[in-house]
C-alpha cells in the first residue's frame, strides 16, 4: 500500500489558499499587495502550489483564474 506524501506549506501559502478559495481570480500583483511580498514571491508560492497540485490556473494570465484542486493537509 503506498504512503501518502505529506505537503508542508508555509503560512503565507496557507493564506494564498484561503484567498483564492474566496475570490479565484486574484492575480500574482493582487496577491503580493495583499501580503506585502513582492510578485516574484507570490510567483515562486504559486508555482510551487501548482507544482504539488494544490493549484491549478485556467486561462490566461489576465482572463484566467484559480482552482484549489486539493488540500494537502
Amino acid at each position: 500500500m503506498p504512503v501518502a506524501e505529506t505537503i508542508h506549506l508555509t503560512a503565507r501559502q496557507e493564506k494564498i489558499i484561503a484567498a483564492l478559495k474566496k475570490n479565484n481570480f486574484l492575480t500574482e500583483k493582487e496577491l503580493a499587495e495583499k501580503f506585502a511580498v513582492t510578485p516574484r514571491t507570490i510567483e515562486r508560492d504559486l508555482a510551487k502550489l501548482q507544482q504539488n497540485g494544490t493549484l491549478e490556473r485556467v486561462g490566461s494570465k489576465r482572463d484566467g483564474r484559480w482552482i484549489v484542486k486539493a488540500l494537502p493537509f
